[in-house]
């Protein structure tokens, strides 16, 4: 026959650890996931202004670039005026957080050259830019896809979701 004895002190200490484990949990489950969005909209924006992955695209139709020259725009793909960088927001979701543009933001100007009056949505640039636009333009051609949001997502995904990942488990297990 075997006699277990408990100790209801050390009984409550192990629900008290336990309390605090899961607490712990919990809270780093919604941090990480928040955290790494941060991470990746910062990454995104450094490799929009660095122009990381501008030597894998054609250059920009020389008329665009000489206009973008002439009105004093940002030198490069993805800039113009701003507006992207400006408009890279994180929003939660059901399922966590998601990074994107917002469907209302407005660029500050036009980017057609002074050709159409009405000023496009930041969000469809964005699209035209990372999957091309294939219309019939001002350019009278195909506007070449340059994505730079899959690209980054590629890149950060193998370096700070381990990272991330470590973190959280380090603060789990010093909660114990």
């Amino acid at each position: 026959m075997l006699v277990m004895n408990v100790n209801p002190n050390h009984l409550r200490v192990m629900f008290y650890k336990y309390g605090k484990v899961k607490n712990a949990t919990e809270e780093e489950a919604q941090n990480m996931i928040y955290n790494c969005a941060k991470e990746y909209k910062i990454l995104l924006i450094n490799n929009i202004m660095f122009g990381k992955f501008s030597g894998m695209y054609p250059d920009l139709n020389p008329t665009y670039k000489k206009w973008k020259k002439k009105q004093g725009a940002l030198d490069g793909f993805w800039k113009l005026w701003g507006s992207l960088v400006n408009s890279i927001s994180i929003r939660e979701t059901p399922k966590g957080y998601s990074i994107g543009i917002e469907k209302n933001v407005m660029p500050m100007r036009t980017s057609s050259m002074g050709k159409k009056k009405k000023i496009t949505p930041v969000w469809m640039y964005a699209w035209y830019g990372e999957y091309s636009h294939r219309q019939q333009g001002i350019f009278n051609g195909v506007q070449p896809s340059r994505p730079v949001f899959r690209p980054t997502q590629f890149e950060y995904q193998p370096i700070f979701k381990e990272k991330r990942a470590k973190e959280a488990f380090s603060k789990i297990r010093n909660s114990w």
